[in-house]
């Protein structure tokens, strides 16, 4: 559900489309040549964050922890979706929605990974349009994301999702996205589908996680 300056995420949603995303030192982008009629030769490309997996989400409105444990996995720190939710609520079995300024106090902080080495976790909060929090290019910071292998968060309807790859054409005109993939830990939706760039426009809600 949504309120005004007060998105929750949680709950069940319809499904939600996904991205494609762009190369960099760390995902690798496979691109094909492709003949467009009006535009001559063209590469059509995909991206992706390797490596990533994500557990469906534990009770109805844990979508927001199930793409934080997916993240946080990713970066090699071994957790549960319960251990954001006491870091939220104070107690794990709280079958609770999350705002965005919920979300990062269940990150932000002293994490251990999986080799015993301390790290840092913070959510940076790039857009939240219901709490006046606006991005002049969004698709910008997924692109920057995904080329250095990090998942997005992303939130529409109430509803979290991770954007995990971009799919993309470049030729004579620049480089144009195409679609944008997700991973939806609800198990009633689609565990991968793609939202079109108007689409894309439509979300409301995006965070990165860093890890260091």
């Amino acid at each position: 559900l949504m309120k005004r300056r007060n998105i929750l995420f949680g709950g069940v949603s319809a499904a939600i489309t996904a991205l494609p995303i762009s190369s960099s030192a760390h995902a690798a982008a496979n691109c094909l040549p492709i003949f467009h009629p009006a535009f001559g030769q063209l590469q059509r490309c995909s991206v992706a964050v390797q490596g990533l997996n994500m557990n469906p989400q534990q009770c109805p409105n844990w979508c927001w922890a199930a793409c934080c444990q997916a993240i946080f996995d990713h970066a090699g720190i071994s957790t549960s979706q319960s251990h954001f939710v006491q870091k939220v609520f104070g107690h794990g079995a709280v079958c609770g929605k999350a705002t965005g300024p919920m979300i990062k106090a269940g990150v932000d902080g002293p994490w251990q990974a999986k080799n015993g080495q301390s790290v840092m976790a913070s959510l940076g909060i790039v857009l939240d349009t219901e709490n006046g929090i606006f991005h002049p290019n969004p698709l910008s910071v997924v692109w920057d994301e995904i080329n250095a292998n990090r998942a997005v968060i992303s939130g529409s309807l109430g509803h979290a999702v991770l954007i995990h790859a971009l799919d993309y054409t470049v030729g004579p005109v620049g480089t144009q996205t195409e679609a944008v993939h997700i991973r939806d830990p609800f198990p009633g939706n689609p565990p991968l589908s793609i939202y079109s760039p108007q689409q894309f426009y439509g979300v409301n809600f995006l965070a990165t996680l860093r890890i260091q």
